[in-house]
């Protein structure tokens, strides 16, 4: 199985709490307008929303005079610690470096073993083993920093890091799944099996990945809202993540201040309009947000993920953040998008009216 999708061109300039810093990112080392003179917080903040992880690790080691920060700007850097280890674990540079390694890695608190064999050429592929926990993973070392443009703005590197945590996602919940059920994964409904594995490999990729690659896994997912990937298998998972990103953000958009979603007008198939509003104008590669709105995003989707796990297998229906549901199953889900629509139509009254 693999996962993932395509990409494109150098990172633009983030914002970071206020401060404009532009960025190149993926391990590259390069955190251009953030110099000594703008002080360890705007050097920790660039090089993390740019995903700018060799830099960024160098800062933390370096930064001496953090008891002088604000305490949002001191909670900002907490969190960009805790992300750095989630998001770029040691095992990383150990696969980076080129060479066949062995190591152990956690998807949502539960460790999965993994056998890296570096590709010369070729996608993230990847096999799993129920019997022992475990998974034989390759892909290029190289792509993983990778600054070649592929398409939208994003780069390489952006599309192989979401392809391998999507991956590492859908290993883990095939594994899990096979552990707990004695009997082995015989007998499941195989396009349920494959829709349930998809969303858990997309709600993994999304969470694990950094600022730049959680941004291209966002513009995939709205772009799944399109006609013409009508029909595609990834795209009832696609949608179901794209379907919990616009409930998330019109249902707290105290919380994310640089998407002013509800400056949206209302209109007729509010849902796939409001898709391509965010795929267009706020969720892309050109549109900077901030580490607050990095970390409500990460905190939503580990919620959507601790809510979402065997009953969307069972099912093929997914909670959504707002109370409402996503069926990955076209026909089941007529009646429930309408209530979406409904529930996103009352969100813009609602902020029409004050």
């Amino acid at each position: 199985m693999r996962t993932g999708c395509a990409i494109g061109m150098r990172r633009p300039a983030v914002l970071a709490c206020g401060m404009l810093l532009a960025a190149v990112g993926c391990g590259t080392g390069i955190v251009a307008e953030a110099s000594e003179s703008d002080g360890p917080y705007a050097r920790i903040a660039a090089a993390y929303m740019a995903g700018d992880w060799d830099a960024l690790e160098k800062e933390l080691r370096a930064a001496k005079d953090l008891a002088g920060l604000t305490p949002a700007e001191q909670a900002d850097v907490a969190y960009v610690r805790q992300a750095m280890a989630e998001c770029r674990p040691p095992w990383w540079n150990q696969c980076r470096a080129g060479r066949k390694t062995a190591f152990q890695t956690a998807i949502w608190g539960r460790t999965l073993s993994v056998a890296y064999e570096p590709a010369a050429q070729g996608d993230v592929a990847f096999k799993t083993n129920s019997a022992n926990r475990s998974a034989a993973f390759s892909w290029v070392p190289a792509d993983v920093d990778s600054t070649v443009p592929v398409e939208f703005g994003y780069l390489k590197c952006d599309v192989t890091t979401l392809r391998i945590w999507s991956g590492l996602g859908v290993a883990a919940a095939l594994v899990d799944l096979a552990t707990r059920a004695p009997a082995g994964l015989a007998g499941q409904d195989s396009e349920r099996l494959n829709l349930y594995l998809e969303f858990r490999g997309n709600v993994a990729g999304l969470y694990y990945a950094g600022p730049p690659t959680r941004r291209w896994a966002l513009h995939i997912f709205l772009r799944a809202y399109m006609a013409k990937y009508d029909g595609r298998p990834n795209q009832p998972a696609r949608r179901a993540m794209a379907s919990m990103i616009m409930a998330e953000f019109l249902k707290a958009p105290a919380k994310y201040p640089s998407l002013k979603i509800l400056d949206t007008p209302e209109t007729e198939r509010t849902e796939e309009k409001l898709a391509q509003f965010l795929r267009d104008n706020r969720v892309n590669r050109n549109k900077p947000w901030t580490i607050p709105e990095d970390r409500a995003m990460r905190e939503a989707v580990k919620a959507i993920a601790a809510a979402n796990d065997r009953e969307v297998l069972a099912g093929g229906r997914v909670a959504l953040p707002n109370g409402l549901a996503f069926s990955m199953t076209a026909q089941d889900d007529a009646p429930l998008r309408e209530k979406r629509e409904a529930w996103i139509k009352a969100q813009f009254e609602k902020a029409a009216a004050k």
